[in-house]
């Protein structure tokens, strides 16, 4: 029997193993700010990069004054073995303010894309990219 397991529970999925497209959010109230884990299929047929930078574009049409840096290839984790793509972005979405760091990894063995999310509804200081580095370099696969 497959199972899915989530920080609350472990559900029985017997046979089946659909696609896990959860999103989790966590809210770091003192700070006013949110990390988001997204995933998502990816096409195996297209590499982290291409599939990231299409992810970026779609998040172009949705926003207004979008502006973003040039995505990079980084290596995090506690041993500073996951390769993932990095970028800083800031966009209007509606009348919201959203200044972000993104990061993007594949998980190991599948063709699955893991979007972590660090964002605030006005600009990011250097407190925030310590706590973001922080968080970066503590990953690491279940």
């Amino acid at each position: 029997m497959r199972e899915y397991i989530t920080h609350d529970l472990i559900i029985g999925l017997g046979n089946e193993m659909p696609d896990d497209n959860s999103v989790n959010v966590l809210l770091f109230k003192a700070r006013g700010t949110t990390l988001v884990l997204a995933r998502g299929p990816m096409d195996p047929q297209k590499t982290l990069a291409e599939t990231y930078t299409h992810q970026l574009t779609e998040l172009r049409k949705k926003a207004t004054a979008f502006k973003c840096t040039r995505p990079a290839e980084v290596k995090v984790g506690a041993d500073r073995n996951i390769v993932a793509m990095e970028v800083q972005t800031e966009f209007t979405q509606g009348n919201a303010l959203s200044c972000q760091y993104q990061l993007a990894c594949e998980l190991p063995g599948q063709p699955r894309l893991l979007a972590l999310t660090y964002s605030k509804g006005s600009a990011l200081t250097e407190a925030d990219f310590d706590h973001w580095e922080t968080l970066k370099q503590s990953l690491r696969f279940a």
